[in-house]
């Protein structure tokens, strides 16, 4: 799928997304409703199958990197086997454990260290969510949304002070 085709079928996702803003459902219903229609439709489906197989395949992969680090310890406190127990396996595992979409094994090292800065920057984007949920979660009832409880003018000094941590961290 070329650029143009790829921004094509990314403008009619927008204008879905715009157009039912808190209903994904129906944001996919639309969007594949007038997506069907374009004369690319039959190269989108191909793509977009291609899309949905390597996500199911990334899938995979994390659930065998949570695998290994249960295993070795990493996740939910003591292993249930110990790695000495299966000292063989492994050595193995912790070169198929995954990172940025390569096994950890295949990775040169001429590449760690700008791997090491993307996944640092991951970690950095999702810690600043984060924080703007624990600054927002005592300001908005149970059975109430952000938009409902929370005025403009105060989440911008909350998205303030989460760049003002995240800078200071």
């Amino acid at each position: 799928m070329t650029e143009f085709e790829t921004n094509e079928l990314a403008a009619i996702c927008k204008e879905a997304a715009l157009k039912f803003p808190n209903d994904i459902t129906e944001a996919t219903k639309w969007a594949r409703k007038k997506a069907e229609k374009h004369e690319l439709w039959t190269e989108w489906v191909e793509d977009l199958l291609d899309c949905a197989i390597r996500h199911k395949v990334d899938d995979a992969r994390h659930t065998e990197n949570t695998r290994i680090k249960k295993a070795s310890g990493v996740y939910g406190g003591k292993a249930k086997v110990m790695l000495n127990d299966v000292i063989g396996q492994a050595h193995a595992d912790v070169y198929s454990f995954m990172i940025a979409g390569r096994t950890l094994g295949s990775i040169l090292g001429s590449e760690l260290t700008g791997l090491a800065a993307d996944q640092y920057e991951k970690a950095n984007g999702m810690r600043f969510a984060g924080d703007i949920c624990v600054a927002l979660a005592p300001l908005v009832p149970a059975d109430k949304t952000v938009a409902e409880s929370v005025s403009v003018k105060k989440i911008h000094a909350i998205f303030e002070a989460a760049k003002k941590k995240q800078a200071a961290a």
